[in-house]
């Protein structure tokens, strides 16, 4: 809370078009705080980590889960329980797009899928703070989202960061029901957008709300991603791997300027228009079958852990 209280102050007296300068801040806050700090940029990680929970907080707040709110404390109307099983043991989301790809004619055939042009098939996984944590990149456009995703947790040389035991990345219906991925219920309203008019009528409705505005991380880093690189939207004429290389380095760099620019608009922009994820640009163009239900089976132990979730969101959502 000093630290808040203090860019609170800083942004009063310079403005928020300012970039913040953590070096003028670390003598108020060794004063405050009665330390020493190494140097500054200590006070510039600590707000890193802030941002994370404050994310997912917002995402919280702002109705999504359909939990009161207590004006007087600045709280959630919420158990701890329900809390920390929100907050604790969802860790990433998890999901795909497609990038374009620059494919010479005779070898387009497999790199064609259903957005009807030659794309790369890309699966990744961020945190709340819209930092990538994982990219699977290469896959043709044609291969489906779940040999991408099953190819990725299944092959150790991915080192995909696998979830610990009792912890979980939010995933959507085109991915398998395993254990450590929790996926929305079916056949039920799921987006935003189809709640603007009407609020949750059950329990599956409410918990596939709250699922989409916490996934929605990961497409708004795509959205991102896509807005801050118009290379990925006109892939030049390079060989297979050079654009792979292309691709691998736009998602470094955007890792990089979310931890170290005070001037990532496109970041701000997301932030505070939490609704308005960035559109892709590629839209589908043929229909794709994206529930695996019937052909993977499911995950007994997720699919209890899910309804011990919507269970604990609808009760403290009716108190």
């Amino acid at each position: 809370m000093m630290l808040c209280d203090i860019l609170i102050k800083y942004i009063m007296k310079y403005g928020r078009t300012q970039p913040i300068r953590w070096q003028d801040l670390q003598e108020p806050f060794e004063k405050e705080d009665n330390t020493k700090l190494n140097n500054y940029k200590a006070l510039k990680n600590k707000y890193d980590a802030m941002r994370k929970d404050y994310n997912l907080w917002k995402s919280l707040k702002h109705g999504e889960t359909g939990l009161g709110w207590i004006e007087s404390t600045k709280q959630l109307n919420c158990s701890d329980e329900w809390w920390d099983k929100k907050t604790k043991d969802c860790i990433r989301c998890i999901d795909g797009t497609h990038i374009m790809a620059c494919i010479p004619e005779t070898q387009q055939l497999r790199y064609i899928g259903r957005k009807g042009i030659p794309t790369f098939n890309v699966m990744a996984t961020c945190d709340f703070d819209m930092c990538f944590t994982f990219a699977s990149l290469g896959w043709e456009g044609s291969a489906h989202d779940t040999r991408v995703f099953l190819h990725a947790i299944n092959t150790p040389a991915m080192n995909f960061p696998k979830p610990p035991e009792g912890k979980y990345y939010l995933v959507d219906k085109g991915y398998p029901d395993r254990n450590g991925y929790t996926v929305p219920y079916s056949k039920t309203r799921y987006h935003q957008s189809q709640f603007a008019h009407e609020p949750p009528n059950n329990m599956q409705e409410n918990f596939n709300r709250s699922h989409s505005s916490l996934r929605s991380y990961i497409e708004m880093s795509f959205g991102i991603l896509k807005g801050q690189w118009k290379i990925l939207n006109r892939m030049p004429k390079f060989n297979v791997q050079t654009q792979i290389d292309v691709i691998t380095a736009t998602f470094a760099l955007h890792n990089y300027i979310r931890g170290n620019s005070e001037e990532a608009t496109l970041f701000d922009f997301v932030e505070q228009h939490p609704n308005c994820v960035p559109h892709d640009g590629l839209c589908d163009v043929r229909g794709s079958d994206t529930s695996n239900e019937d052909f993977y089976g499911g995950s007994n132990n997720m699919k209890q852990i899910r309804n011990d979730i919507v269970a604990l969101i609808w009760n403290d959502r009716r108190r």
